[in-house]
């Protein structure tokens, strides 16, 4: 018999594969005990239904995003608080929010994670839960940096240049498939990723020093 504690990570494990490849309203309670390899009874057990067995997925996930980035908000919270801040040092900031972000996307650890974030923004049928990642994460403390550079920028284009750059890291995750067939590559290996990073954030760079 399954461990208690084993039984219900291996479900939480099926549970955050199968809601990210294939949504909240086509996994089935069957298909998460078949893959986790656990007795049909065993998720209404630990989990009392399909719904909260999302919720957890869910919460676990988008706790693991927020911790990722703990010191480094808490860093730029503390240079924000100093006023005037050092423009040179805002820049520094920004980029190091921009790669921080860039290696969560391209770890190959986070694939589940991202897949289930992409389908908890399509999906009109699971439950809504996980707030604005990208807002609380990295995007209003980017829009703050922003701001600080670029005075002339009023709050909204700041909101929309923000999710812009980060955006751009995320469609090269989602259209991985297109951009590997591009590139003439198998996947994104070191090489690869190395390219992606230097031409993405030299774009970046640029655009602050306009």
């Amino acid at each position: 018999m399954l461990n208690s504690e084993y039984a219900k990570q291996r479900i939480l494990d099926a549970a955050l594969d199968l809601f990210g490849k294939i949504g909240y309203a086509a996994t089935t309670v069957r298909m998460i005990a078949t893959q986790a390899d656990v007795s049909l009874s065993a998720i209404p057990y630990y989990f009392e239904s399909k719904e909260n067995l999302y919720l957890h997925v869910v919460q676990k996930a988008t706790k693991a995003f927020h911790d990722y980035f703990l010191k480094d908000s808490a860093e730029i919270q503390s240079e924000l608080s100093h006023e005037p801040i050092d423009p040179d040092k805002a820049k520094k900031l920004i980029l190091l929010l921009a790669n921080k972000h860039f290696d969560f996307v391209f770890n190959p650890d986070n694939e589940k994670q991202l897949r289930l974030f992409f389908q908890m923004r399509s999906s009109e049928d699971a439950p809504h839960v996980g707030g604005d990642l990208l807002g609380t994460t990295t995007v209003r403390p980017m829009v703050s940096l922003l701001m600080r550079i670029k005075p002339s920028l009023t709050e909204n284009e700041a909101i929309v240049l923000a999710y812009s750059i980060i955006g751009e890291q995320l469609f090269f995750f989602y259209h991985k498939p297109g951009i590997l067939e591009q590139l003439g590559r198998s996947a994104y290996d070191k090489k690869t990723c190395s390219l992606i990073r230097k031409t993405l954030l030299s774009k970046l760079t640029l655009m602050l020093d306009l």
